[in-house]
């Protein structure tokens, strides 16, 4: 077909059942990600140069429709990166910019080999293993260690600076990392970051994001949280912030602090009921998380997020 002239008035048909999948493709991604506007309005640009894509080649347009896909997702440990790169897969294969609806995820520790010459060739098969998809590197910061100019993570680099330029149009390569990390990994590596488009930011969720997300899994694990219970927790996740008293690195692990919560809290439940010597037990019981609970949870983990003076615990 020839190509028209931009002053050419034309009438192109839309493709409504492309632009449906896309829609449809977008609001799944969106689904559960709490908040990350700056992601989700990139996304959407994404979406609407798909279909802008798709009216283009029925115009008869010839030119490049290759765009930077490669990304930066810089955040504090359980703020979404994960998930939003493993949807990502999904998203983009839906708008017709991978081939693959397929996510390989790497580490340092996948990367890196053990000897000289070990290095090259495990990356290059995690990356060859992602070619008409995602390669989604975490914690990448790691990968690097500037205080050891032997360290091999410099040969891994350089490899994902080659199909990042030779494969941008075969492979989308996503990195992520706390933020400060992740910038200090880009200034000693100047050639990432001129080849990354976007670099998003993933905030720390707010107590209400958190809220959200313990009432989405409570019920999708088909278990009831009494309204006190659920202020009680509120109250330490609060103080846990406060004072970032998390494991050994003093970091507040946002939506995965939510499911170790109630990964340790279902145990407790199962011992205060057969604790109660009762030979009647109703779906109530067995479904429902009480401040009780919650309480001995929170005291055995040595951070109440109740005032022992006040004895707010009582309120509930």
């Amino acid at each position: 077909m020839q190509s028209k002239s931009p002053s050419d008035t034309i009438t192109v048909k839309r493709n409504f059942h492309f632009e449906t999948t896309v829609r449809s493709a977008l609001q799944t991604f969106a689904t559960g990600l709490w908040g990350l506007a700056p992601l989700k309005e990139r996304c959407r640009e994404l979406a609407c140069y798909a279909i802008v894509c798709d009216l283009r080649k029925k115009a008869g347009a010839a030119g490049s429709t290759l765009i930077g896909l490669h990304s930066a997702f810089l955040g504090d440990p359980g703020t979404g990166k994960a998930l939003a790169a493993r949807r990502m897969g999904a998203l983009l294969f839906a708008l017709g910019f991978l081939k693959r609806n397929r996510v390989v995820v790497a580490t340092r520790d996948t990367l890196i080999g053990q000897y000289l010459g070990h290095t090259a060739p495990r990356t290059k098969s995690l990356l060859n293993s992602a070619e008409g998809g995602i390669f989604f590197l975490r914690q990448a910061p790691s990968l690097f260690k500037l205080d050891n100019p032997r360290d091999f993570g410099k040969e891994a680099v350089e490899i994902l600076l080659q199909y990042m330029e030779n494969k941008r149009d075969t492979i989308v390569i996503l990195l992520s990392g706390p933020k400060q990390a992740m910038l200090d990994f880009f200034s000693a590596n100047r050639g990432l970051s001129s080849r990354i488009a976007n670099h998003i930011e993933f905030p720390p969720l707010t107590l209400n994001h958190l809220d959200r997300i313990l009432t989405v899994q409570v019920a999708a694990a088909q278990y009831v949280i009494r309204p006190g219970a659920r202020i009680l927790f509120r109250q330490y996740l609060k103080r846990r912030r406060q004072i970032g008293l998390v494991a050994d690195d003093a970091l507040f692990a946002n939506g995965r602090e939510v499911s170790t919560f109630l990964q340790s809290l279902r145990p407790l439940l199962a011992a205060r009921l057969l604790s109660a010597f009762t030979q009647k037990l109703t779906v109530e019981d067995v479904m429902t998380y009480t401040v009780s609970d919650v309480f001995t949870l929170l005291k055995s983990s040595g951070v109440l997020a109740v005032d022992k003076r006040s004895n707010s615990s009582n309120r509930f």
